[in-house]
């Protein structure tokens, strides 16, 4: 039989997407490679999601942006799911911006 192999998971159920950076939850993501972000339904849209990051949980966050300079984002629905983008992969910590409406999602971070 062979050993089953297990990896770190931390869920965490209410993490705030803001419009306004400074509300938004900071997620500390120094143990982790990836993750999933889940909006659940019930809420108002909130359209691009946009992503700071940080060199530390508590340090200054700062815009993430892709190697052409473009702000990484992705487009979020109510009542779907989607990976956090590869990008985040080198931070430390990381939140959430909304487009429009404040909204708490789900998020899921494996390492």
């Amino acid at each position: 039989m062979q050993p089953e192999i297990t990896r770190f998971v931390q869920d965490l159920s209410a993490v705030s997407v803001n419009t306004t950076a400074g509300s938004s939850t900071a997620v500390d993501f120094r143990s982790f490679a990836g993750g999933m972000i889940y909006v659940p339904s019930g809420g108002s849209a909130i359209g691009n999601i946009t992503f700071q990051v940080a060199e530390k949980h508590d340090g200054t966050f700062l815009s993430l942006e892709d190697k052409a300079g473009a702000a990484v984002s992705i487009t979020a629905e109510i009542d779907k799911g989607y990976p956090l983008p590869d990008e985040l992969f080198g931070c430390a910590a990381f939140r959430m911006i909304a487009a429009s409406n404040t909204t708490s999602c789900f998020v899921t971070l494996k390492g």
